[in-house]
């Protein structure tokens, strides 16, 4: 069985996928780091990718049992001229959009199943809106949704 962060992190990727606003050019996918997301997106001048990552997990256990909170990271990352307001713009009301719909418990964010594994979210917030320091290096505009998600590991 895959791991639990994998688990979600996939289940998460379903999600997004599905969001009725998503842009058509736009690919969601599971990645490892947003490294290679930014250079996907510059080599092959792709409009946008939005990538899921597992970025952290905290032990939760106490007496009663042993629980994880499993950070993941919802990041936009889009090639953007620097000067092109407009492009960014557009990009930061794509990904408030999503935050709004990711937030709501209809889009099936809030409560997670997948097979036997439950996750129940604890937090969501938008700490990047747009990175200018990236935007300017890198003509690439990146943005980031933070969520935390609650696993039950085991029964003690």
């Amino acid at each position: 069985m895959a791991s639990r962060r994998r688990t979600l992190t996939d289940a998460i990727v379903s999600k997004v996928n599905a969001w009725p606003g998503k842009p058509a050019n736009v690919d969601v996918r599971r990645v490892r780091n947003v490294f290679t997301v930014l250079q996907d997106v510059l080599a092959q001048a792709a409009p946008a990718t939005i990538c899921v990552i597992n970025s952290a997990v905290e032990d939760e256990s106490g007496r009663g049992g042993v629980a994880d909170n499993v950070r993941i990271g919802v990041v936009l990352v889009a090639a953007c001229s620097s000067n092109a307001v407009a492009d960014s713009d557009s990009w930061d009301d794509t990904m408030e959009a999503l935050f709004d719909y990711m937030r709501t418990d209809a889009a099936g964010f809030k409560n997670i199943t997948v097979g036997s594994l439950g996750a129940q979210r604890r937090e969501i917030s938008q700490p990047i809106v747009c990175d200018a320091e990236t935007m300017d290096e890198n003509e690439a505009f990146v943005s980031v949704i933070d969520s935390v998600y609650f696993i039950s590991v085991s029964n003690r």
